[in-house]
């Protein structure tokens, strides 16, 4: 009965394991995801900055209304002048790839749609 109850054991710890595995690590299955195609976007980009916290704390646009913690390549934000920009996201890594201390997207300018003091 002890090693009934052991190899039943092992086969749960196996594939309890097993089920928690995810593609994204596996270099043989990695092909199997498809990668991301960059967006076209128009934001507004509001007067102000705003207080935000990251690892520490700092001042960051406001895109859309909510806080923006990444920056627009391209892009310089003059206080007190509302902005409707037209910026490209793309994402930063690869299917599979696990970033650190960066957001998932980068943020291109592509163009000033507007500019209003």
């Amino acid at each position: 009965m002890t090693r009934l109850h052991f190899k039943a054991s092992a086969f749960l710890l196996t594939a309890a394991l097993g089920a928690c595995t995810d593609i994204t690590g596996d270099p043989a299955t990695s092909h199997l995801l498809k990668a991301e195609e960059p967006q076209r976007l128009t934001v507004t980009v509001a007067p102000q900055r705003a207080e935000c916290h990251g690892l520490f704390p700092r001042q960051c646009l406001v895109v859309d209304n909510q806080l923006f913690y990444d920056g627009i390549e391209g892009f310089s934000h003059e206080t007190g002048t509302t902005y409707e920009l037209e910026i490209l996201r793309s994402p930063r890594a690869a299917p599979g790839q696990i970033l650190y201390d960066v957001g998932a997207y980068r943020y291109q300018l592509i163009r000033v749609i507007s500019e209003t003091p």
